[in-house]
């Protein structure tokens, strides 16, 4: 006998899904740029497969399938044709691990649709069904009359191998904390107007006066760049004025939630502990690089257990790791490798760390390295480029290297101090010139340093931080709109 009857079931699905009885729902006015490569594909003509929606938690999955019903709606479907369904809800778990997803479905149709009919399925913390791929797998391939959007966090990839069983099944988009750009725009900020086909590596492109009327014209952002990087990209938090609640926030919501609950129902972690104090490590060594026997013995697990844990923390949207390069200029498969929290806003919450760290230029530093990476990843994720770092036998060091599939190399260095010399290029134009790189970028912080240099037969951007952060948001998000509107 189960514990909830069809009904009950019935009644929470009504309460998930308000437009069914013409009931107005939260409306969301911007739309990111993930929005926008999921509608791309969601309303591919001719697209059999499923879409996966996977992000670290708080980065706005579900808003991305509320605009989806609007969208849906607005263009001519019937409510009742759109059933929301959270994953996370007790009763709808419950049911699930009773009675199967195909029930619950069954519920729904019996009582919307009469038992028949197309139907937009929108499978929200999907994560929280254990045998979600296959399911998706024989709905997409025995029931034509569903088009379905599922979102999870990012530990459904490694969590299920879902890489491997959803090979010609659905397409992931990958949802990242927002970027410059977008944390300007939902901050209401009149952000400037630029050329919608500008790109970061167009830039050399550009004449000097070009240059000079593009500082001028982003001038205005820079007010709020500090803002961003206090408080990250996680979108609830952009108005909150509060900068010691947007920490707390942050603590409890994405760092305790995802060790201690999504950590555990996703890979079984059975002593949190251990998992809780390898991520304080990396909050404090952020940027390090990563010595696994040391961390075994220091956190009292064998080296193998060291490795599961960076994967998960991983996966999960909390850790970036960047394998390092050989001598030539090519990715190494072996070395230690460096790790970054991946947003620096949640490393700053866990260790409390205030608005004296914008004084900091040691902090800086690594707080704009972990925000360019972010962003070139964001900007270029769909291209599989591998990244790493770069260090040769003198020492020699560059912050970040973008390795296309195609053999494009793109070296990127970090300089954010008041001002730099010709000495603070040595690593990069070395780098250039062994890697046969054809364009290199230069992270600085003065506006008055942005230029175009001379790199033998390359090119550095040197570049001031906030424009280059925003010129990949601004260019990601035309990008795909673009291509959603095609």
């Amino acid at each position: 006998m189960s514990i909830i009857d069809d009904p009950q079931l019935f009644q929470v699905m009504q309460g998930m899904n308000p437009w069914w009885k013409g009931e107005t729902f939260r409306k969301y006015s911007f739309h990111r740029a993930s929005f926008h490569e999921t509608l791309h594909w969601v309303t591919k003509p001719d697209w059999n497969r499923a879409t996966v929606i996977s992000g670290p938690r708080r980065v706005g999955k579900t808003v991305i399938l509320m605009q989806l019903i609007e969208y849906f709606i607005s263009n001519g479907w019937e409510p009742k044709e759109i059933f929301y369904l959270s994953l996370d809800h007790p009763l709808v778990k419950l049911t699930a691990q009773e009675r199967m997803l195909d029930h619950i479905l069954d519920v729904y149709r019996e009582n919307t649709l009469g038992g028949k009919g197309r139907t937009l399925l929108l499978l929200d913390e999907v994560q929280y069904y254990k045998d979600w791929p296959t399911w998706i797998k024989h709905a997409v391939d025995f029931q034509p009359d569903l088009k379905i959007v599922a979102t999870g966090s990012a530990a459904v990839e490694l969590a299920t191998g879902s890489q491997e069983s959803g090979v010609g099944r659905w397409t992931t988009i990958k949802v990242p904390t927002l970027s410059f750009y977008e944390h300007l725009c939902l901050s209401e900020f009149s952000t400037p107007e630029l050329h919608p086909g500008l790109r970061v590596m167009g830039l050399p492109k550009l004449q000097k006066d070009e240059l000079a009327d593009l500082v001028l014209k982003t001038a205005d952002i820079k007010d709020h760049f500090h803002d961003y990087l206090m408080k990250g990209g996680f979108p609830e938090l952009v108005l909150e004025k509060d900068l010691a609640e947007v920490q707390r926030i942050l603590r409890e919501d994405v760092v305790e939630k995802v060790l201690k609950r999504d950590m555990t129902a996703a890979f079984g972690i059975r002593n949190v502990t251990e998992m809780e104090r390898l991520f304080i490590y990396f909050c404090l060594h952020s940027g390090g690089i990563v010595d696994k026997k040391m961390l075994s013995k220091e956190i009292g697990v064998s080296a193998s257990t060291v490795s599961n844990y960076i994967e998960y923390l991983s996966s999960a949207g909390l850790l970036y790791h960047l394998a390092p390069m050989r001598q030539s200029g090519k990715m190494g498969l072996k070395g230690r490798r460096k790790a970054y929290i991946s947003d620096t806003s949640v490393r700053n919450a866990v260790l409390m760390k205030g608005q004296e760290i914008l004084a900091n230029s040691d902090e800086m530093g690594l707080i704009i390295e972990t925000a360019v990476y972010k962003h070139f990843y964001s900007y270029h994720y769909q291209q599989i480029p591998r990244f790493g770092y770069w260090r040769n036998k003198k020492d020699q060091e560059v912050d970040l290297v973008q390795i296309f599939p195609n053999g494009l190399i793109i070296p990127i260095e970090v300089k954010y101090k008041s001002q730099t010399t010709n000495k603070d290029e040595k690593n990069l134009r070395e780098l250039i010139k062994i890697s046969q790189a054809k364009t290199g970028i230069m992270v600085v912080k003065q506006a008055e340093e942005f230029d175009i240099l001379s790199a033998g037969k390359a090119t550095i951007i040197k570049i001031p931080a906030y424009l280059l952060l925003y010129l990949l948001g601004h260019s990601e998000y035309m990008q795909v709109q673009q291509s959603a509107d095609m």
